[in-house]
């Protein structure tokens, strides 16, 4: 469980902030389902690139309530940029 703690961090992290940050941009996104497919697919994205890079300590020591914290933001990073590439995608094939 200990393994997998901070992928579901990361993933509840991008799901709370993408369709926020597509509402902030004016638009929708990809509606409710789509927003949250892909913050959930943009905070895992993130997280594993931050396991990878070896910078998952970054806010104290692994199973700690700053490292949690680390990971809902590092979730949030993810979805709010797949948020903001959707709606710029979405806002040239309108245009």
């Amino acid at each position: 469980m200990d393994e997998i703690l901070p992928y579901v961090f990361n993933a509840f992290g991008g799901l709370g902030f993408t369709s926020l940050m597509c509402a902030m941009m004016g638009g929708t996104g990809l509606g409710g389902v789509g927003n949250t497919v892909v913050g959930i697919a943009g905070g895992l994205g993130v997280g594993a690139a931050v396991q990878a890079l070896g910078l998952q300590n970054l806010f104290g020591p692994d199973h700690t309530i700053a490292s949690y914290a680390q990971d809902l933001l590092e979730g949030a990073l993810g979805g709010c940029v797949l948020a903001m590439v959707i709606e710029l995608i979405k806002g040239r094939t309108h245009a």
